[in-house]
């Protein structure tokens, strides 16, 4: 039996003087999904205070050249999600990833839609957004 996939994406987008940092962790043991979210939040960038945490549970199948996550929290609305291998290019490099969005939503290899989730190897990848700057820069995890 293969080992379960783990993949770590987090997204921080930050303010003039505030931060908010949401890290997903999502785990596919066979048919089986968890999805576990953390959102913390910092005046300053320096240290995160925890602000909540989800964890969703459901399942996974693979359709065409997608794999379709159902899941669910309770007291918060259901994610349908369809995930797709892809490559991002990190500085010099070009990593693969797995990249979520909306399973209504064709699947796409698009790494620049904002509204996907990017779930990298190893410790996962980091999206940060500067709003006040309109910068964006994706780089694995430190």
């Amino acid at each position: 039996m293969p080992a379960p996939l783990t993949r770590v994406y987090r997204l921080v987008e930050t303010r003039r003087h505030h931060a908010t940092r949401t890290t997903f962790t999502l785990v596919i043991d066979g048919a089986r999904t968890t999805l576990a979210e953390t959102e913390e939040t910092s005046d300053t960038g320096a240290t995160w205070q925890p602000r909540a945490t989800h964890t969703y549970r459901g399942t996974a199948r693979v359709d065409a050249n997608a794999t379709v996550l159902e899941l669910e929290a309770a007291g918060i609305q259901p994610l349908h999600l369809r995930c797709v291998q892809t490559m991002v290019k990190l500085y010099k490099r070009v990593e693969p990833v797995l990249a979520c969005g909306e399973s209504m939503q064709p699947a796409t290899d698009d790494p620049d839609d904002d509204d996907r989730l990017l779930f990298g190897d190893g410790a996962g990848l980091e999206r940060e957004t500067d709003n006040d700057d309109d910068a964006e820069t994706i780089r694995p995890i430190r």
